[in-house]
């Protein structure tokens, strides 16, 4: 997973609503990194996280509040490809 960028923090720090991390897990299976775009019909899980205040916060704390999304959204990866079970790989 690639490092966040600042916008929708900005955003969501201007306009005082909490940041609401997201996990997408399998996403990989179902939509593969190849050059012609297949869809695969497989099971996919979504993950919707405790939201993260960002009232309070100043833009200084805006690289913490990026962090502490990634963190979220990459530990619950990391626990879902942990569980997973290897016909999830397998093509139907």
């Amino acid at each position: 997973m690639k490092r966040f960028k600042e916008g929708a923090f900005r955003i969501a720090w201007q306009a005082g609503v909490p940041i609401v991390p997201i996990t997408l897990s399998y996403n990989h299976l179902i939509l593969p990194d190849v050059s012609i775009p297949l869809l695969n019909f497989k099971a996919g899980k979504m993950v919707v996280h405790a939201p993260i205040p960002t009232v309070g916060c100043t833009e200084k704390d805006l690289p913490l509040l990026k962090e502490r999304a990634f963190t979220c959204i990459q530990e619950q990866l990391y626990r879902d490809e942990a569980a997973r079970k290897p016909e999830m790989y397998e093509n139907r």
